[in-house]
Formats: C-alpha cells, structure tokens, sequence
C-alpha cells in the first residue's frame, strides 16, 4: 500500500483508504524532520494534502487516548 500511495493519487476514495490503512507506518517512522516524512509521504503535498493532514493528527490523537 505504501508504494501504491506514493505513485497514485486517484481514486480519492481509495487514496483515503490506503492512507488510513497505513497509518501505523507513518506513526512509528523514525524520520527526524517534517522535510524527510513530506519526502516519504509525498502525496501529502498533493492537491488535497491538508485533508491527508488533518485525518493523519486526529486519527494519531484518537489513537492516543484508546
């Protein structure tokens, strides 16, 4: 799923479900900077990016209290 986030971005709905599916790989990342995850994750800077964004912190907080 990783590497088919990385060449796609369409379809939406499908591009919403890979990346919740993975999740746990972006959270547990040993990345240093902001600058090296948007390299790993680059459809994050994509045209509907923040919504990536904003799915990725709630779905990390909301994990967080479980």
């Amino acid at each position: 799923m990783v590497l088919w986030l990385k060449y796609n971005m369409e379809t939406w709905s499908e591009v919403l479900e890979k990346f919740k599916k993975t999740h746990a790989i972006r959270r547990d990342c040993d990345r240093k900077t902001v600058k090296q995850f948007l390299q790993d994750w680059r459809i994050i800077q994509y045209l509907r990016g923040e919504v990536l964004i904003l799915r990725y912190y709630f779905l990390t907080k909301l994990l967080a209290y479980t």
